[in-house]
């Protein structure tokens, strides 16, 4: 056994050899490459494109002797650098500057002389035809030059440019530090091994609070707390419903990229077609199944039938109604499950009642005979922008599907979510936010990228292509600020500001695995659709369940025994019972 154990070793070795000799190796050139693992969406592309340029343009502080600098641009004759091969750029780059921003060079203003220098460095002419010959060129200058023209991306163009210029002005323009970075999409189930093991992505994007508390237990998020603030990107620069889902016990972990709170998007067509009213201000659910009922009444005056609603994703249509009904997860101390509280029980309730009672949603034999049709697409998002129901409860992300259905963006209107009976319109809210690797090579790296995403360039790519809401909220604050090119209405987009006024995420607890609940709720949810279990009897087995794995948890594990002295002031005993920390 003992030479088996022996020879597995050796052979495992000699395979991890083996494939290290055979990786393709990074080129040479002094670039940071940060790894993103995040979602297949094609505006990635752009949002890593634009980070990569911010890195490369001009800041003040690169600027190490402002009066050479200015002397350099105004007279290159008169440039620190005699050599003829910097007295062409410098007279290049005078020349255009003369073109396009004359006055730039003279005031005493920096600001606009880097603006006038920053719009040229994306312009490919601007240093055409230099070689390189006479220049200290950095390694990935020296790579850039020798690439073909037509072959640089715009990204690239700048890189050379700027590594031009610094060539020119050595001692007088700091050089940049050239960070882009590689989208990496699909499955992330291995993610937590390969983070764990030295072999994961650098920035993480982490879906909700229930994955960021898994990943923070796994022990392969950096605490961004020391960072996060001074750069600018703290849980205080962003949407304040959303604070508490960046961080675990007082400490920061993630960063939006953005942020999302639902709200009911509707096809006007379709409501015209029945003689449906639109949704009006302040409606409550019971208008909702009324408008909904008369929907799915009979065919519409074209003769169509139509869904009342495309529900697509069942968990998240209950958390909607169970926060605007008032309801939560669990009790502040995250003891107890409120799950069998009233307003649970009335917002699972009014679920199973329009699908079953009202029969406004589809049930799931109904949804999957649709779907055998070809009809229901992406768990209802299709169907709805096929035109074929009125309404979808969705956030502003859907924007991102629109563009394939010209025809449908003209009819759209948008209202908040229907209100519970003596609550305000109210839904969850949550983001997909990014986290760093804590064993990144790349921590600073990954840092400037989260504190890109709190910036304004990074939050108007977000408000143009409509993925949700940008993380900065000054660049959401109302319709006017969130309309773009495809829905440039701004009543369209003022209910999604409108919802994050409201909204609230849903609350975790530290003594049970979020994943674990959020799986049981789907459970529930589901077999109370199927009409397996009454919704009544379905929250107080699922808060039973629960409150039961609460106990065995706190049971097993010393730390959080001592997390339930803090949160309660009193030691635990194995004779503590959940009525006395209840509600």
């Amino acid at each position: 056994m003992k030479r088996f154990f022996t020879g597995a070793v050796l052979f495992a070795a000699l395979l991890y050899a083996a494939a290290e000799l055979t990786l393709q190796s990074p080129p040479d050139d002094g670039v940071i490459r940060l790894r993103w693992a995040t979602d297949e969406n094609p505006a990635r592309n752009l949002q890593t494109a634009t980070f990569a340029k911010l890195q490369l343009l001009l800041k003040e502080e690169n600027v190490v002797d402002w009066d050479r600098f200015r002397l350099a641009l105004r007279d290159p004759a008169a440039s620190p650098s005699a050599a003829a091969p910097a007295r062409d750029v410098l007279q290049r780059l005078a020349a255009a500057l003369d073109a396009n921003a004359p006055d730039a060079v003279t005031g005493e203003d920096p600001g606009p002389l880097l603006d006038a220098v920053n719009r040229l460095l994306d312009r490919p002419e601007i240093f055409a035809g230099i070689d390189g010959g006479g220049l200290e060129l950095s390694r990935d200058g020296q790579l850039l030059i020798a690439k073909p023209d037509d072959e640089r991306t715009e990204v690239e163009v700048i890189a050379l440019n700027r590594r031009i210029l610094e060539a020119a002005l050595p001692g007088v323009v700091r050089p940049a530090r050239r960070i882009e970075v590689a989208v990496e999409s699909g499955a992330r189930e291995k993610l937590i091994v390969q983070c764990a093991t030295g072999t994961g992505p650098d920035i993480v994007d982490v879906y909700g609070i229930n994955q960021m508390h898994a990943y923070v237990g796994a022990g392969i998020l950096l605490d961004l707390t020391p960072h996060a603030s001074k750069m600018g990107f703290g849980p205080e620069n962003t949407f304040r419903a959303i604070k508490d889902n960046l961080t675990v016990e007082g400490r920061q972990y993630r960063f939006p990229c953005n942020v999302w709170a639902n709200c009911v998007v509707y096809n006007r067509r379709v409501f015209d077609d029945h003689g449906v009213p639109y949704p009006a201000e302040g409606w409550t659910w019971t208008d909702f199944i009324r408008a909904s009922r008369k929907i799915v009444a009979g065919p519409g005056a074209s003769g169509e039938k139509h869904l009342a609603l495309a529900n697509y994703n069942n968990v998240w249509m209950f958390g909607d109604l169970l926060i605007g009904h008032g309801g939560s997860l669990f009790t502040p101390d995250g003891l107890v499950s409120r799950l069998d509280t009233p307003e649970a029980t009335a917002a699972l309730r009014l679920y199973h009642d329009m699908m079953h009672v009202h029969r406004v949603i589809p049930t799931p034999a109904e949804a999957a005979a649709m779907s055998s049709q070809g009809g229901w697409g992406s768990g209802g998002i299709v169907w709805f922008c096929d035109g074929r129901a009125a309404m979808i409860i969705i956030g502003r992300w859907l924007l991102n599907r629109l563009g394939q259905y010209p025809d449908l963006v003209p009819h759209l209107g948008t209202a908040v979510l229907p209100r519970a009976k003596g609550q305000p319109s109210r839904g969850q809210t949550d983001c997909r936010a990014a986290g760093i690797n804590v064993k990144s090579p790349h921590r600073e790296a990954a840092l400037k990228f989260l504190q890109y995403l709190a910036g304004p360039e990074y939050g108007r790519l977000i408000v143009q292509d409509g993925d949700s809401l940008p993380p900065n909220p000054a660049l959401a604050r109302d319709g006017d600020a969130l309309a773009n090119t495809l829905i440039n209405d701004p009543n369209f987009h003022q209910p999604f500001a409108d919802a994050m006024t409201t909204a609230r995420p849903l609350d975790p607890s530290p003594f049970i695995d979020a994943g674990q609940v959020e799986r049981w709720v789907k459970e529930t949810v589901e077999r109370v659709e199927n009409e397996l279990v009454a919704p009544e009897e379905g929250v107080r087995a699922l808060a039973a369940e629960i409150n039961q794995r609460i106990r065995r948890n706190l049971e097993r594990r010393g730390d959080l025994q001592r997390k339930f002295a803090q949160v309660t002031g009193r030691p635990w005993t194995r004779d503590w019972r959940h009525a006395d920390v209840r509600r």
